[in-house]
């Protein structure tokens, strides 16, 4: 088995987060701004939200930075392998 990228697990950390609150995915995207396709891509791992966007969701979804930091710092260790 493949192990999921860190934007794949940071992806459905949030779509969880989202559907737990009953919340559409058109729904979210209205509240940031964002078209609903785009947030689509970033719930299945195929675009990274910027900083600013990511503590949007978060603070819309009622979730703690604390539990999405370890998925940023994996994703920041594996661009600097990519880079290095």
């Amino acid at each position: 088995m493949i192990e999921p990228t860190p934007l794949e697990v940071l992806g459905r950390t949030l779509r969880v987060a989202r559907e737990e609150r009953d919340i559409t995915k058109a729904e979210l995207a209205r509240r940031l701004h964002i078209h609903p396709s785009h947030w689509g891509r970033i719930e299945t791992g195929d675009a990274a939200p910027s900083i600013g966007l990511l503590l949007n969701a978060a603070a819309e979804l009622g979730l703690p930075m604390s539990l999405l930091q370890p998925v940023l710092d994996r994703h920041r260790a594996d661009q600097a392998d990519e880079e290095g």
